[in-house]
């Protein structure tokens, strides 16, 4: 993506570092959205990740990043209210296929708040992963509905358990 700045007469090329930069100084502002959705196309991923933070981006602009395959992308759009308003369970599925822990961590973080998405058949899934940093992080939220904490209770790892009984609480 080529970026230039023109003051009065004056025109420059901006380069990748000016351009990471300029992405988290822009007002998070609707006035803004139709230039949020040009850059949530960019190939520098670290400008499609300030574009994640920005709250007022367009639904579209939200499903780009969506199906982005950056993991710092997508752990950040993972966490905008725009779109935990739109993801679907399919995409939630891209997402833990190619974003590892720590973004599958962001997804049960917010498990409760994925308006579209059959959260029962992604709480399967990252089950199904036999993953101990991810069932614990399961067990130690209280978002995680009670069926799968009852399970929770069931594992052989007395962390697991222990979170899983306090969630319960």
């Amino acid at each position: 993506m080529k970026m230039k700045l023109t003051v009065d007469e004056t025109e420059v090329v901006l380069g990748a570092a000016f351009q990471q930069s300029l992405v988290e100084c822009i007002p998070d502002s609707p006035a803004y959205e139709i230039l949020f959705s040009a850059l949530a196309k960019a190939d520098n991923a670290e400008i499609r990740s300030g574009v994640a933070d920005k709250e007022n981006i367009t639904d579209e602009t939200a499903k780009v990043l969506l199906n982005d395959t950056d993991p710092r992308v997508l752990d950040r759009i993972l966490n905008n209210g725009i779109a935990k308003s739109i993801v679907t369970t399919d995409h939630l599925k891209n997402i833990m296929r190619i974003g590892g822990n720590d973004v599958i961590k962001t997804i049960i973080s917010n498990i409760s708040e994925y308006d579209e998405a059959d959260m029962e058949e992604v709480v399967n899934l990252i089950l199904k992963m036999n993953s101990p940093g991810l069932n614990l992080a399961l067990a130690e939220n209280y978002q995680t509905p009670k069926r799968i904490l009852k399970k929770l209770l069931k594992s052989d790892d007395p962390d697991i358990q222990n979170a899983a009984r306090r969630s319960l609480e």
